[in-house]
């Protein structure tokens, strides 16, 4: 049997738990679109596509990931919540997504849970072009 979950270090040493995309993850991004039906993302200029994205970006790391264990002990659990409402031990998800750790943590999800790599690219919002 395929593992469903895996430990993850980031290259700053922080360690999290992650574990696969499910069916209720999907429908938090609204619907399973054509950008996955031949296993290659849509045009960038799509705006479908780019929207699809950011949901699946956000409902991996809001579902998908759990609390970021630092090297020194401290653990910061992600949150769906404003990020001017969160504790010092938190990080809001949206807050969270435009780090690169988020792109590392989507990527491992994604393949994870099976998608190609054509599928990780499509699920990552912003490519290094457009940083």
């Amino acid at each position: 049997m395929n593992p469903t979950s895996k430990l993850v270090t980031l290259p700053d040493g922080t360690k999290c738990k992650v574990r696969r995309i499910n069916a209720s993850d999907m429908l938090a991004c609204g619907t399973i679109p054509d950008v996955f039906a031949d296993g290659k993302p849509a045009s960038n200029a799509d705006p479908k596509a780019k929207e699809f994205g950011i949901n699946m970006t956000r409902a991996i790391i809001a579902n998908c990931v759990g609390a970021l264990v630092q090297t020194d002990g401290k653990r910061i659990k992600i949150v769906d919540k404003p990020f001017d409402s969160t504790t010092e031990n938190e990080i809001s998800v949206d807050e969270f997504m435009s780090t690169d750790e988020a792109n590392t943590l989507v990527a491992e999800v994604m393949a994870l849970s099976g998608f190609g790599q054509a599928a990780q690219d499509a699920a990552r919002p912003f490519s290094s072009e457009q940083k």
